[in-house]
């Protein structure tokens, strides 16, 4: 368990990412299909594909950002054991001193909120984070807005993590 622990270390830049928004507004446009890496998320057509160091796939709009990171199982033996859950729990824990929520499921989802102050920016980001099993990798998929913009995302943020899917 020590070892599957050394894996999620890189998820702890979790909690100390910068922002990268785009221009457009992120709820509203027609559905549109995002395939990368061998994930598929629905999201709006005012997303555009992105880079942001530390993560497999990144997409933004304005005020709201969608990234994610990629835990190929080949990384650490054992890991594809772990159910979403533990690995959940193995994100909790390695951010446990940035006091997420608690891991809960929701729709189907496993799901960790937090609020992170950028100082950079000086701006308070929350985050609705969700973790998933595929048949080769764990992902964390995360949407973030400005905090007092969360509530009124949170529902299009749940809408588009029951929409991700994997290339099996």
């Amino acid at each position: 368990m020590k070892k599957i622990l050394s894996v999620v270390l890189a998820l702890t830049m979790l909690l100390s990412f910068a922002s990268c928004f785009g221009s457009e507004e992120a709820t509203e446009g027609e559905s549109k299909k995002f395939t990368a890496e061998g994930m598929t998320i629905t999201l709006t057509d005012s997303f555009k594909k992105t880079e942001q160091e530390g993560y497999t796939v990144c997409y933004s709009a304005k005020d709201v950002l969608v990234v994610a990171l990629k835990e190929e199982f080949t990384l650490q033996e054992g890991l594809e054991d772990l159910s979403v859950v533990e690995y959940a729990d193995l994100v909790y824990a390695n951010n446990a001193s940035k006091n997420p929520s608690d891991i809960t499921s929701e729709d189907g989802l496993t799901i960790m909120e937090y609020t992170f102050f950028n100082e950079e920016y000086d701006q308070t980001y929350e985050y609705l984070s969700v973790m998933y099993k595929s048949s080769d990798a764990f992902w964390l998929v995360q949407f973030s807005c400005v905090e007092d913009d969360y509530d009124e995302n949170r529902d299009s943020f749940i809408k588009w993590a029951k929409s991700v899917e994997f290339a099996d």
